[in-house]
């Protein structure tokens, strides 16, 4: 569709944004259940994550809007694709070391290792066996990219489109204590 307007001489472009995240100041997230938010609140309910090395590499939604409103207000932007992505990723290993500072035990595992937990504590009825059912259909999803190391994305024409505005974006491991005082303050994941 977006072909056969661009034909007709309609200003097209297109934004890929990654994984939009929450906001990179109070961390306000429009759904808490979103699957980053369940992996890393399913991780400090069993007490273990999954040692990997695959990054992740969420985008703060002001961060996103902020970027596409100025990059489409640029007549140069026509005709171009911009990946949104963040271009200071964190290895989960790294996060999940991040957060054990922040006071949670946490113990690194393999990814079955992992999963098999999942499994025993709602066997085991743990009292949040309900949200684990959730963070099981998240994780083992098809459609899940949590372990899988995507091909490099080329970013330059959303670097050089942003190169002399003020629009950058903050790294994960800044974004992260952002986002878990938001998600302790309205009670999503309880205080270490």
């Amino acid at each position: 569709m977006m072909i056969h307007a661009q034909e007709r001489g309609l200003p097209v472009a297109i934004y890929r944004p990654s994984r939009i995240a929450g906001h990179s100041q109070s961390g306000l997230t429009g759904d808490l259940k979103d699957p980053l938010n369940v992996f890393i609140k399913g991780c400090i309910l069993i007490g273990m994550y999954p040692d990997s090395e695959v990054a992740i590499e969420p985008v703060p939604i002001d961060f996103v809007s902020r970027a596409v409103f100025h990059l489409a207000q640029q007549p140069a932007s026509s005709g171009k694709a911009f990946n949104l992505y963040n271009p200071a990723p964190l290895a989960w290993k790294s996060l999940f070391e991040t957060v054990r500072q922040m006071g949670y035990a946490l113990e690194p595992v393999s990814k079955e290792e992992w999963f098999s937990a999942v499994n025993r504590a709602m066997l085991n009825k743990h009292p949040q066996r309900e949200f684990l059912t959730l963070v099981r259909m998240l994780v083992s999803s098809p459609n899940n990219n949590f372990f899988y190391t995507r091909p490099p994305l080329d970013a330059t024409h959303v670097m050089d489109g942003l190169r002399h505005s003020d629009i950058t974006c903050p790294s994960v491991a800044t974004l992260l204590p952002v986002y878990m005082a938001h998600y302790q303050s309205n009670g999503f994941i309880e205080r270490p």
